[in-house]
């Protein structure tokens, strides 16, 4: 256990300017003005966090004590797992995310980083046969320079081959467990065949099998049937837990970044593992920060998880009052004995000073299909557009070389040849990087002003020390600083770069196009004709069915005939594989059709009441939500405020909410949930002291509340949550927990 120490409103992108690509000293005098400090997490103890995750992963890996030499292959179920063990649970993101000295082109090739004690020769993304007709090309190369496996590998079986192969996999991943199963054997059969089976009896590869962050009965089952649990009983397969969950992606965003827990909770039908796994990882965050006395749940997923970290808590409690009375045998009667982090035995039992020291206040847990319509729409914040253009991953976007480094893009420009073998970097994004920090949440309209400046500034900052003389002091100082200087040089040449990318991007009709037809439909248009155009023009499928579903969502469904025409559209132009597409997409419930006269939806209605347009946004200097779409509020953002005002008139909105409002206080010593339901409390999370409230002129640091999104997150709600963060009159600082960052394309494609 872990210890806390109505009328569409035109896009206007002109203010970001190709221009802004200014030339720069590569050592200024002083820093930008935009490096300044991250804010600092609202949760003090999350590096606490990080190192139990570092610790529980270094124990899985590490070499038996009785080998002298070791060589152990890993292998990942998907980029996401990989991504997310190499470089943020074995090591540190934040310092990836600010930019390197600059390196040549041949070095700055991805390398994995493995520890050395871990002994690492390599590492491989296994490939589910299941996706490879729908991906296409966009699995054809590892996001970190592994080749991917679309057959079973000829693995050496010489004596000098590995000592250890050890396997990572989800506990709902069965399709892949088999994948495993069978490869396993297929090495052992390698091996009896080989030549040196004298050597290899003396030592045998061992296979490790780790579900992270545990088993499942299924997948157990899976081992069974293919006669791999036999093995185990042999010693030559192993069968580990890794109990690692949540994952900070940045100071205030932590996620499990397992895409696939919409999937099992809405179409499968299967939310056993992501409700334990939820909950599980609830459970560990008030083991570090105290426990959160404010719950409430929005969502059938919701009240499950709650339940669940409930009666989680009530088993911990009795396993340590338990354990405390025996210590207590062996104690004087009259001393005091701790049972978890001071907290002693008497009329409140076990952890009380837990549940008096929390560092989060109130917990939001919520259903991603209460909100189904905002990873339908494209984002307008840097951050979001970088991940709807180019595609972010637990933190990190994949881009060519020339696009964050200059002189390397002449060397491009000087030698056409070489740019079809570019190499491609991985770069982190978080707020690790002051100048990301700053400029992430920002909208389109506002970036290109904003990095001019800071460009400029920076500029001026170092003719105005090179231009008149400097005392001995000065100078010393000033080579002091220079690493600095130059660091927040390479940001800004960087974000100038992608930004630059980004406007290409949203110049270009269609974006515009995408963007004026989802505001149509927000407002309660049919743009049915539009649809069959992209259709016809074989456009991209999955933003093809972004613009259904959203179509579908808004207007209550589509008309049936209309609704039957285009799915036979789709399946003739794209492939039988999305008739399997289309059908977990209504068993999600973002696309179904209606009766002709069947008008009714529920988004309308909310629409209505939580102000969900705003037409007079202003994206500059934003005082509302809605910037980061440029008039559109997040539906889930504005139940979050709904909540913190104590849901004040918001009966009808809740009535149109699947599932139903829990509201619930965790007491000292734990209690169920059915009696947690018997205790009178004031409804929302409204505060009652005003005082608590933060004003700009004071220091005073407001309560945080924890926000859990079940199903995935998306970057236009982060930025949202974090804008909110900063108002002075709203009375909570904000840390988001999900299963995953999506938008909308990722998580169509995680349906399949």
């Amino acid at each position: 256990k872990i210890r806390r120490s109505q009328h569409c409103k035109t896009v206007n992108s002109n203010t970001l300017q190709h221009n802004i690509v200014i030339t720069i000293m590569a050592d200024p005098a002083s820093s930008s003005p935009s490096s300044k400090p991250s804010s600092a997490s609202p949760l003090p103890s999350l590096e606490a966090l990080r190192q139990h995750n570092r610790n529980a992963t270094m124990d899985v890996l590490l070499p038996p004590l009785e080998y002298t030499t070791y060589r152990q292959r890993l292998f990942f179920t998907d980029e996401d797992m990989h991504t997310m063990i190499l470089k943020h649970v074995l090591n540190d993101a934040f310092k990836d995310g600010v930019p390197a000295k600059k390196k040549k082109s041949k070095q700055i090739r991805e390398k994995e980083n493995w520890p050395r004690e871990l002994c690492v020769v390599g590492s491989r993304v296994l490939v589910d046969p299941q996706r490879l007709m729908l991906d296409g090309d966009k699995q054809t190369s590892s996001v970190f320079d592994i080749s991917l496996e679309t057959e079973e590998e000829e693995l050496d079986a010489s004596p000098d081959g590995v000592d250890a192969m050890t396997y990572f996999l989800r506990p709902g991943a069965t399709a892949m467990t088999r994948v495993v199963a069978k490869k396993i054997k297929r090495f052992m059969g390698i091996q009896l065949r080989g030549q040196h089976v004298k050597e290899r009896q003396l030592r045998r590869t061992q296979h490790n099998i780790i579900f992270m962050p545990h088993t499942s009965a299924i997948c157990e089952a899976i081992l069974r049937e293919e006669g791999v649990m036999s093995m185990v009983h042999e010693g030559i397969v192993s069968i580990l837990e890794l109990p690692v969950d949540l994952i900070p992606l940045d100071e205030d965003v932590l996620s499990l970044e397992q895409p696939s827990a919409l999937k099992e909770c809405a179409v499968d039908g299967v939310p056993t593992h992501t409700i334990q796994t939820v909950a599980a990882s609830l459970v560990k965050i008030q083991e570090a920060f105290g426990v959160v006395k404010r719950v409430e749940g929005l969502g059938p997923l919701a009240e499950d998880v709650i339940i669940k970290m409930m009666s989680m808590r009530m088993d911990d409690y009795e396993i340590e009052v338990t354990n405390a009375c025996a210590s207590a045998r062996d104690q004087p009667l009259n001393e005091s004995f701790d049972i978890k982090n001071g907290g002693n035995i008497g009329d409140n039992g076990g952890s009380a000073q837990d549940f008096i020291q929390s560092d989060i206040d109130a917990m939001i847990i919520m259903d991603r299909t209460l909100d189904l319509v905002t990873p339908m729409l494209t984002p307008l914040t840097y951050e979001g557009l970088v991940d709807d253009i180019i595609g972010m991953k637990n933190g990190h976007i994949k881009v060519k070389l020339s696009l964050v480094d200059p002189e390397d893009d002449e060397e491009v420009k000087s030698n056409p040849s070489s740019a079809l073998s570019e190499p491609k970097v991985s770069i982190a994004l978080n707020g690790g990087d002051p100048l990301f920090a700053e400029v992430r949440g920002q909208n389109v309209e506002k970036i290109g002003s904003f990095l001019q400046d800071q460009a400029k500034a920076l500029r001026e900052s170092h003719a105005n020390f090179t231009n008149r003389d400097k005392s001995l002091s000065e100078i010393h100082k000033f080579v002091k600083h220079i690493p600095v200087f130059t660091q927040n040089y390479r940001s800004l040449t960087q974000h100038i770069n992608l930004a630059a990318l980004v406007k290409k991007s949203v110049d270009e009709p269609a974006f515009r196009q995408r963007w004026q037809t989802e505001r149509e439909m927000l407002e309660g248009s049919t743009c049915y004709d539009e649809l069959d155009e992209l259709i016809y023009t074989q456009h991209s499928p999955f933003r093809l069915l972004k613009l259904l579903c959203l179509q579908s969502i808004t207007s209550g469904g589509i008309k049936s005939s209309k609704y039957d025409a285009m799915r036979r559209d789709i399946v003739q132009t794209y492939g039988y594989e999305f008739l399997f597409v289309l059908s977990n997409i209504e068993k999600l419930g973002a696309l179904r059709s209606k009766a002709f006269l069947d008008t009714s939806g529920s988004f309308s209605i909310m629409r209505k009441w939580l102000s969900l347009i705003n037409e007079d946004v202003d994206t500059i200097e934003p005082d509302d939500i809605s910037y980061v779409s440029s008039g559109y509020a997040p539906l889930s953002v504005r139940l979050i405020q709904a909540a913190c005002k104590g849901w004040i008139n918001a009966e009808d909105v809740l009535r149109e909410l699947p599932g139903h409002l829990i509201d619930v206080i965790q007491v000292h010593p734990p209690e169920t949930y059915a009696d947690a339901l018997k205790r009178p409390i004031p409804r929302g999370l409204a505060l009652d002291d005003e005082s608590v409230i933060v004003e700009s002129n004071k220091e005073k640091q407001k309560p945080v509340l924890l926000v859990y999104f079940i199903g995935g997150v998306t970057y236009m709600e982060v930025h949202s949550l974090r804008f909110l963060s900063q108002l002075p009159k709203f009375p909570y600082r904000i840390v988001c927990c999900t299963t995953a960052l999506v938008n909308g394309e990722t998580m169509l494609r995680d349906l399949v």
